[in-house]
């Protein structure tokens, strides 16, 4: 885990908060409320799995956005943005091929990367200069 990464969503949450079920107030508008209805009638939950079920899934979103956005940027590198999203790297990858989105990795790196795996595995080196 990275330290000391102002991004770093997944130790703030823990850090500020215990690990039990606060009570949140709020109000809702009747669009909201409708729609929460039919979609609680559909997946056959209550109205209030229904909204925890809403808000974790726009809360992922949401950390998938933030570390997407980032990386882009190039504020973070490729396994902080895949910690901040809460995905492996591996998911994090097809997160951003999914998105269209290339890899910021400096040519030096990726040829570095590919000469450590030809020492391991065999093959031909690329020279870099």
């Amino acid at each position: 885990m990275v330290k000391d990464n102002k991004y770093n969503l997944k130790e703030k949450n823990k850090s500020n908060f215990k690990e039990k079920n606060n009570v949140s107030t709020l109000r809702l508008n009747e669009n909201i409320t409708k729609t929460i209805y039919l979609i609680s009638k559909e997946e056959n939950l209550s109205k209030s799995d229904t909204i925890r079920m809403l808000l974790k899934k726009s809360i992922k979103d949401y950390k998938i956005n933030k570390a997407i956005e980032l990386y882009k940027k190039g504020e973070i590198n490729f396994s902080t943005a895949a910690e901040i999203a809460e995905l492996s790297v591996h998911d994090f990858l097809e997160v951003l091929k999914n998105a269209n989105i290339g890899l910021n990795t400096p040519l030096e790196m990726t040829d570095y990367g590919y000469n450590s795996l030809v020492k391991l595995f065999g093959g031909k080196e690329i020279k870099t200069k």
